[in-house]
């Protein structure tokens, strides 16, 4: 055990002993005094017999809700015959509702089965019945599994820069809840469980198969790296170790995004090394999941695989977005439950800027909700279609607004009524393949790409192969383009009338738009809109922003904000896959821009994480991350964070410690550790800062997008806003 985990162990222990001592002196106990979660009590009346022994560790499982935890490490529960028994298996049967009265007791209400504990652990359905049990602290309780923060505050965390603006990290790519999409085909893991760590970072076998051999995005990322478009079957089968909590043999890891990277506890440690502002977007589609039974068949022998097929015409992708939407809002119940209480928690979601930096300026981490669905509002040619009048849109997106929605995406690969996708490689043709079926419109196109997925490789087909293929497309009526392979291109229709809608109604509301998987065409229309309006535009994949000489792109008047993700590789790329290195080469960049047209240096991250792209790769491992030239000076722990604030060991969960130096931002509780690497490798205060400017950056588009929404609404009588 390290120095720095030994000593906050020891102030821990010294801490509960003067509460213990304190209890004991007064043992009437308030409500508002007693802090259940996390806490350790023998319940005074408990019948004891056998293992059924106390103490308890109280485990919150949600507002309100418990996890009794013995000595023994097993959970209190119901059996199927309703007697209270200890049992080792998780499940919805281990949760209990707990009241806590003005006199510190507390009554024991089972969820699953609707019964209060009674007396002499006998069970009733009346309350006046139940069992009104005494808590006396205890330092006896084994620890209910978690994961550790590695991390010992020295001051009160840093919410200000000298200058008054906010000082923070912004992550304003992020999809941790993604754990659904295409039918719990491709994600696994979950950024919380109420059953715990082990239930929401266990094995990945349940998705990905034994070995993990249907992993198939994930492995074809991992063996052959970014370059989606050159899928390999032997790469697609080759599986992985599908052991999670404890062990964690071979995931997280920065190259393979298939696996939970933002599980709240690492969240907690990002917060703690300065990340202040979190955009999480919802992501699905009618076509991943018809993806997700593709792979259906082929894990349906493998009895650890939780086998479900869903029939398109009944997947709902509305439903599933509120679905989504709720999860985030569970997110943050569950964090508050940790810390004692509703509205206690340091995650809160905002819906306005004005809420983001009230948040902030407490510490907090501020959460944004995001859409990125390639079919929103179901306005595209896919089962169970919407009309999509001018009326619907607007309604549409004021029940998204209603749902906490701050900020979207017109469409996302697919083609859409708003506008043509960005298809970047054959798994997004082929998501575009199956999700609308409409061929692609390709136009010669100088930067453009040579399409994957065409009439030309049909054509070149042989024998049994080339009949398969093209009885399919006779049967399905589907058409492929057919193309000139010497040429490059893009889609350069124009913006639809709807995709025009869209765009002045989320003007109107107030919400950031992000343009980043627009087609060509009618993404520059869309700029020429909002730049008329002096309505700013987000870009958080940075697809658009290199021109012809490779160079960042950016717009003279401001309007336009370009962030770019902490993943690119550089002309000037050292390794394989883009370190810390790569990350600095365009926050030098972006902040020069962002300081000449704005007066703000700033560069805001984009880890993307849960979106099947590679991460921000180690600079000390030539197994995962070769480098072309030797890279020196690696980090050292323990460190200081950025702020001063904190100071920082390796991170450990379970059995698992992760070296910066080795795995790369192998999870988003590595973020502190990232801005280490940067600073071992001596780039100065100034240099580093512009990141720690990019909450605060976020917010002032924000502002502007509310600025214009207000003149708009004034000028049409509208009010959205408040």
């Amino acid at each position: 055990m390290n120095f720095l985990k030994l000593l906050n162990r020891s102030l821990s222990l010294a801490l509960f002993l003067c509460f213990f001592l304190v209890s004991a002196q007064n043992t009437e106990i308030s409500k508002e005094e007693m802090v259940l979660a996390g806490g350790c009590f023998t319940l005074d009346g408990f019948v004891q017999t056998g293992e059924m022994d106390t103490p308890f560790y109280f485990k919150a499982s949600g507002l309100g809700e418990y996890i009794l935890y013995s000595k023994n490490q097993k959970y209190l529960s119901l059996d199927s015959k309703y007697r209270l028994i200890l049992s080792g298996e998780r499940s919805s049967e281990i949760i209990w509702k707990i009241e806590q009265e003005k006199d510190g007791k507390i009554t024991l209400f089972h969820n699953n089965k609707g019964l209060f504990l009674g007396e002499n652990n006998t069970l009733t359905r009346v309350k006046p019945s139940a069992k009104r049990f005494g808590l006396q602290p205890s330092i006896q309780c084994v620890p209910f599994p978690e994961a550790d923060l590695d991390a010992k505050i020295n001051h009160p965390l840093k919410t200000q820069n000298p200058d008054g603006t906010l000082y923070g990290l912004a992550d304003v790519h992020n999809h941790m809840g993604a754990f659904t999409m295409a039918n719990s085909r491709i994600n696994a893991g979950k950024p919380f469980s109420p059953l715990g760590i082990e239930d929401a970072l266990g094995s990945c076998q349940a998705v990905h198969g034994k070995h993990g051999i249907f992993d198939i995005g994930g492995n074809q990322i991992r063996m052959s790296g970014q370059d989606i478009s050159k899928l390999n079957p032997l790469d697609i089968l080759s599986g992985h170790n599908t052991k999670g909590y404890p062990s964690f043999e071979e995931y997280p890891a920065f190259d393979m995004p298939t696996h939970q990277m933002s599980y709240y506890k690492w969240l907690e440690r990002a917060r703690l090394g300065g990340l202040r502002l979190l955009v999480a977007y919802v992501e699905d589609s009618w076509a991943t999941n018809t993806i997700g039974n593709f792979v259906y068949p082929l894990t349906r022998f493998d009895r650890k695989v939780e086998n479900q097929k869903t029939d398109p015409s009944t997947y709902n992708m509305e439903k599933r977005t509120v679905e989504y939407l709720q999860f985030y809002r569970d997110l943050e119940s569950y964090i508050d439950a940790q810390e004692g209480g509703k509205g206690k928690g340091w995650l809160r979601i905002v819906t306005s800027p004005k809420e983001a930096r009230e948040e902030i300026s407490k510490g907090n981490l501020a959460l944004v909700l995001g859409m990125e669905m390639p079919t929103p509002m179901a306005c595209a040619d896919i089962p169970g279609r919407a009309e999509c009048t001018e009326e619907y849109i607007r309604e549409k997106l004021f029940e998204y607004k209603k749902l906490g929605v701050s900020v979207m995406f017109p469409v996302h690969h697919i083609d859409n009524d708003f506008s043509d996708g960005h298809h970047i490689g054959a798994a997004f043709e082929l998501m575009q393949f199956l999700g609308s079926g409409k061929k692609i419109d390709w136009d010669e196109c100088e930067n453009g790409i040579t399409p994957a997925l065409t009439q030309n490789k049909v054509n070149n087909l042989k024998g049994i192969r080339k009949k398969i293929v093209t009885r399919y497309l006779e049967k399905n009526q589907k058409e492929l383009p057919l193309i000139d392979p010497s040429k490059k291109y893009c889609q350069k229709n124009p913006l639809p009338e709807k995709g025009r809608i869209l765009a002045v109604e989320m003007m109107k509301m107030g919400m950031l738009i992000d343009l980043d998987h627009n087609a060509e065409g009618a993404r520059k229309e869309l700029e020429e809109l909002l730049k008329q309006e002096g309505y700013p535009a987000l870009y958080t994949h940075s697809k658009h922003l290199l021109d012809s000489d490779n160079e960042i792109r950016t717009q003279e008047d401001g309007f336009m904000t370009t962030t770019l993700q902490t993943k690119a590789p550089t002309e000037k790329n050292a390794c394989k896959y883009a370190t810390t290195e790569d990350l600095m080469f365009y926050t030098q960049t972006t902040a020069q821009l962002t300081e000449k047209y704005q007066n703000f240096p700033a560069k805001m991250i984009s880890t993307d994480f849960f979106g099947t792209l590679i991460g921000t790769g180690p600079r000390f491992n030539p197994t995962t991350n070769p480098c072309k030239t030797k890279q020196a000076n690696p980090m050292s722990y323990p460190f200081t964070s950025f702020g001063g604030d904190v100071v920082f060991d390796k991170l450990s969960t379970g059995e698992k410690t992760w070296d910066f130096n080795g795995d790369g931002l192998a999870n988003i509780g590595l973020l502190p550790d990232l801005i280490a690497d940067i600073q071992a490798q001596g780039y100065t205060p100034e240099e580093i800062q512009p990141l720690f400017n990019g909450a605060e950056m976020y917010i002032r588009i924000w502002e502007q997008a509310q600025e214009v929404s207000l003149r708009l609404q004034q000028e049409k009588g509208l009010k959205y806003l408040k």
